[in-house]
This record gives C-alpha cells, sequence and structure tokens, in this order.
C-alpha cells in the first residue's frame, strides 16, 4: 500500500454513495468503516499496554486494518521491520478526515481506540459513532453467533444491522 493508494481508497469510501448506512443511533448517512490495528509492545497486565508514559505511547503500531464493505481489506504498513511502511503523519492526515465522517467498527474498541488516539495521534469521535462489535456479540441473543468485523461491515453495508443495543453505551471507550 502506498500513501496514493490509500488517499485513493479513502476518497473512494467517501464518494461511494452505496457504502454509506444510517448511523445506527442517529440516523445520519455515513461510510460504516471497520478498523483493527496491529501492534507490539509493552506487555501489561491485561495485554499490551496502551498507557502513555512521559508522553510516549508504550506500543508500537505495525499497521492498520480498513474495510468499508466487509469483502475487500486494505492494510497500511506503519513500523515493519523490512522497512516497507507508510510515514504515519501522511496516513492520519488522509485517514483523519475519513474518519471523522464515518461510523467506526471494531472488535475491541476500548483497546483499539486508545491506540488510534495514543499511538498514531488520530482524534476520534465519542459514542455513538463507534460500535464494539465484540461487545454487541456479549449481549445474548439466541440462535447467532459473535460477529466479525467482516460480518458487521456488511450488515451495515445491507442495512441489515442485527446487533446494535443501547447497553453499548456502556462500554463504549
Amino acid at each position: 500500500t502506498t500513501v496514493a493508494e490509500l488517499q485513493m481508497w479513502a476518497m473512494r469510501v467517501v464518494s461511494d454513495k452505496s457504502l454509506y448506512r444510517p448511523c445506527p443511533k442517529t440516523g445520519e448517512l455515513m461510510p460504516a468503516v471497520a478498523v483493527d490495528t496491529e501492534n507490539s509492545g509493552a506487555e501489561g497486565p491485561s495485554g499490551l499496554d496502551t498507557r502513555v508514559v512521559n508522553g510516549k505511547a508504550q506500543i508500537v503500531t505495525a499497521g492498520l486494518c480498513l474495510s468499508a464493505d466487509g469483502i475487500e481489506g486494505l492494510y497500511v504498513p506503519l513500523n515493519h521491520e523490512d522497512g516497507n511502511n507508510l510515514p504515519l503523519a501522511a496516513v492520519v492526515e488522509v485517514l483523519q478526515p475519513l474518519f471523522d465522517r464515518s461510523f467506526l467498527l471494531f472488535f475491541n474498541s476500548k483497546y483499539d481506540r486508545e491506540v488510534l488516539i495514543h499511538a498514531c495521534g488520530f482524534t476520534l469521535r465519542p459514542y455513538p459513532y463507534f460500535e464494539d462489535v465484540q461487545a454487541s456479540a456479549m449481549v445474548p441473543e439466541p440462535s447467532t453467533g459473535p460477529l466479525s468485523l467482516g460480518d458487521a461491515t456488511a450488515a451495515l453495508r445491507s442495512g441489515g444491522v442485527t446487533r446494535h443495543h443501547h447497553e453499548l453505551h456502556l462500554v463504549a471507550a
């Protein structure tokens, strides 16, 4: 992935109205984008340490995984040993406007939002402009299993959001 490819992808997501769906809570039409962070760093008691110590995040973001349709994805390398990385500042510059106008889907919003904010420098909108599909999967619904990010993005894209619960605000980051 290059910065130019990332820009083209982000512009396609914003301009392709077929990817727009109503935000489950506000009804606003916006793109739905699944976001996942790939990381390494200090191990804390509950996994990778996302704290900021002396102004420096204690985690290294290897890359970002993005999908707007639940079918195709885009991987953005940030800190790979082979050096084939995109500059973080350029990635934030390209993706920040997309994130500012999208409904974001996370598998673990508490963790991924902290990484995006503290380790990458993104500004993210508060709930209700994101959903944690892992938390959604914990709300009992007989006959259905956990949603993956791809399933959740595809459900939003098709207009068939099956797992948005008012209790999610209790776990929102």
